[in-house]
C-alpha cells in the first residue's frame, strides 16, 4: 500500500432548491445542505477553489480528508508489533464481552459451529490469520463464505478499522444540562429555528470519551454535581428519634411554609442565604438562621457547579485551593463568577430523588448524579380563567381540627375553583361553586385532625380553567450529603463530689436542635 492517499473525502456545504411548490412572500426557496464524496487526489486537487468572497468563497468552504484522518487499523490480539490492539479486560462489560466480533464472548476457539447458527454477528469481511488458504487459516475473509468451507469462523486476531481517537462530532443536540443546542438566541431551552438545517450553527468539537483500565475500554465521561438544597426533603415534623417514631417531633427540622411563585425566567432563589441575612448578628464563626417568613421555591436544588467545571490556576495547591468549593454560607461563592443566590437560575434548578433518604436541611450541599429523567413541575403561578375574588381562611382550634371561613364568595367561576394551601400542611382542598358564573358556596377539607392547634393558613383560589405555568427539570440522584460537626457527650461522672464531663466532636449526616428531656405539652400536642 501507498504512503500517499489514493482516495479521501471531500465536502462542502451547499445551497439547494426547495422541492418544487408554491411559496408564500418572503419564503425562502433554497436551503444549506451537506455534501460529502469520495474522489482520488487529483480529481480532488483539480476541482478545488473558485471565486467568491466571504462565506461564499468556494475554496474557504470546502474541507477535505484522508481516510486515516477518520479511520485506523487494529487488531483483536492482545499483543502486536506495530497494529493499535485489544487488551484483556475484567468488570464486565469489558473488552472481550464487548467484542464486535466475538459478541458477548460466546464464540469458542476452533468448533463454533452451533453457537455461530444460533448467535454469530452479521459483519461481513475482515482481514484475519496469517493468509488465506494455508494449513489452519480461513478459506475466505469473508465470514460466512469461510464458515461453509471450514464449518467453523475466526474469533480471534481480527485486525479491522476503527474510528479514530479523538472523534470529531458536529451536529446538534442537547447539552450536559439538558438544554437544546444550538439554542434560539433568545430562550436557551428551545432549539434555534435553523439549528437542524444550516450547518454554521451547530455544535462541533471532539467527543471526549475517557478509557477505562479496568474494562479496557472507551466510557463516556459520568459528571457529578454539586448542589445545594432550596427545599427539604422529608416533610416538616419528621422525626429523627430513636426507631424513627411517627408521631413525635421536638427533633423537627426547619421548615418553610410559603411557596414562592417563582417563574422559570427568574434568577436562583437560596433560603439559607436569605435566612442568614436576616439575622444582622451573623459574622465570622457565628451562625443563627432566621426562618421567618422565609419562602421556598418549587425545584428542591440548584447547581453550583459540576466535575467538568475548570479549576483556577495552572496547579493545585492543597491548602487554599478546597476553598475554592463554595456554597455553604461560611465560604460564599463570589459573586459574578459562581452561582449564588439572585444569580441566573436557567438550566441550574433541579429535582431531588432520594433513595437512601439521606437527612437534608435547607442550604445542605449534596453530590448528585443526573439520571436523564424530567419531570413538569408547577412554578406556583396560574394564569387567565373565569372568576375572581374569592377568600377563604384556614385556621385551627386549640384541638388541632382544621376548618374553613369563606371570607369572599367571588364571581365568575363558570368552570368551577381550586384551592392551593400554603403552609406546612397537609389537606385535601375541594371548592363547590353555585353555578355558572357565581362564586364559592361551600369549602370541604379532608383530613381536618392532628394538625398544630391554634395555627392559620393561607389558601390561594384559581378558576379550573386556569393555566399552570410549567417548567420541566432534570431529575437527579442523591449520591452524598454535606456532613455536620456535632458536639456529644461521651462521659458523665461525680468523683469526690467534682461533676466531670468529657465530650467529643464527630461528623453526622444530621444534627438536630438540643433535647433536655420529654417535653410533654409538644409530644401531646402532635400525638
Amino acid at each position: 500500500m501507498s504512503d500517499r492517499p489514493h482516495y479521501i473525502f471531500g465536502g462542502e456545504v451547499i445551497d439547494v432548491l426547495r422541492g418544487s411548490g408554491i411559496f408564500a412572500s418572503g419564503d425562502s426557496v433554497k436551503k444549506r445542505a451537506v455534501s460529502i464524496s469520495t474522489m482520488d487526489v487529483n480529481s480532488f486537487m483539480r476541482n478545488i477553489g473558485g471565486g467568491g468572497t466571504g462565506v461564499d468563497n468556494e475554496y474557504s468552504n470546502q474541507a477535505g480528508m484522508s481516510f486515516d484522518g477518520m479511520f485506523s487499523p487494529y487488531t483483536t490480539a492482545l499483543t502486536h508489533g506495530r497494529l493499535p490492539h485489544f487488551e484483556s479486560g475484567s468488570s464486565s462489560p469489558n473488552a472481550q464481552t464487548l467484542n464486535p466480533w466475538n459478541p458477548n464472548n460466546i464464540l469458542p476457539t476452533g468448533d463454533n459451529r452451533t453457537e455461530w447458527m444460533a448467535s454469530g454477528h452479521n459483519i461481513n469481511f475482515a482481514v484475519v490469520g496469517t493468509g488465506v488458504g494455508g494449513s489452519g487459516d480461513p478459506e475466505d475473509f469473508a465470514f460466512e463464505k469461510d464458515f461453509f468451507q471450514r464449518q467453523r469462523v475466526e474469533t480471534e486476531n481480527i485486525r479491522g478499522i476503527g474510528f479514530r481517537a479523538p472523534m470529531v462530532l458536529t451536529g446538534w443536540g442537547y447539552d450536559t444540562a439538558g438544554n437544546p443546542v444550538p439554542a434560539d438566541p433568545n430562550d436557551s431551552t428551545k432549539f434555534h429555528t435553523s439549528g437542524f438545517s444550516d450547518p454554521s450553527l451547530w455544535k462541533t468539537g471532539p467527543i471526549d470519551l475517557r478509557w477505562n483500565d479496568t474494562r479496557k475500554v472507551w466510557q463516556g465521561q459520568e459528571a457529578h454535581y454539586l448542589v445545594k438544597t432550596t427545599n427539604i426533603y422529608t416533610p416538616a415534623g419528621f422525626s429523627f428519634e430513636v426507631q424513627r417514631s411517627t408521631n413525635r417531633s421536638q427533633y423537627a427540622r426547619p421548615s418553610l411554609s410559603l411557596k414562592a411563585n417563582s417563574l422559570a425566567d427568574t434568577t436562583i432563589h437560596d433560603p439559607e442565604k436569605i435566612a442568614y441575612d436576616a439575622n444582622s448578628n451573623n459574622g465570622g464563626t457565628f451562625e443563627r438562621l432566621d426562618w421567618a417568613g422565609i419562602e421556598y421555591p418549587h425545584y428542591e436544588a440548584y447547581i453550583i457547579r459540576d466535575t467538568s467545571s475548570p479549576t483556577v490556576g495552572d496547579y493545585y495547591n492543597l491548602w487554599t485551593d478546597d476553598c475554592a468549593d463554595c456554597g455553604h454560607l461560611a465560604n460564599p461563592c463570589a459573586s459574578g463568577t459562581n452561582i449564588v443566590h439572585g444569580s441566573s437560575s436557567v438550566g441550574k434548578k433541579v429535582l431531588i430523588e432520594n433513595p437512601l433518604r439521606q437527612a437534608l436541611d435547607v442550604g445542605d450541599l449534596g453530590i448528585t448524579i443526573n439520571t436523564g429523567k424530567t419531570k413538569k413541575v408547577n412554578t406556583g403561578v396560574f394564569n387567565g380563567g373565569s372568576g375572581s375574588g374569592a377568600a377563604v381562611s384556614l385556621s385551627t382550634n386549640a384541638n388541632g381540627v382544621l376548618s374553613a371561613v369563606i371570607d369572599a364568595a367571588g364571581a365568575g367561576y363558570t368552570y368551577g375553583a381550586f384551592g392551593i394551601v400554603s403552609g406546612s400542611i397537609c389537606t385535601n382542598v375541594s371548592l363547590t361553586t353555585g353555578g355558572a358564573g357565581s362564586g364559592v358556596t361551600s369549602v370541604t377539607l379532608s383530613p381536618t385532625t392532628g394538625f398544630a392547634p391554634s395555627t392559620s393558613y393561607g389558601l390561594s383560589i384559581y378558576p379550573n380553567d386556569s393555566v399552570a405555568d410549567t417548567e420541566l427539570l432534570p431529575i437527579h440522584w442523591l449520591l452524598a450529603q454535606e456532613k455536620k460537626t456535632t458536639q456529644i457527650v461521651s462521659f458523665v461522672g461525680a468523683n469526690g463530689g467534682v461533676l466531670q464531663t468529657c465530650t467529643k466532636l464527630i461528623q453526622t449526616d444530621y444534627a438536630s436542635c438540643e433535647h433536655c428531656g420529654e417535653d410533654s405539652a409538644l409530644i401531646n400536642a402532635f400525638l
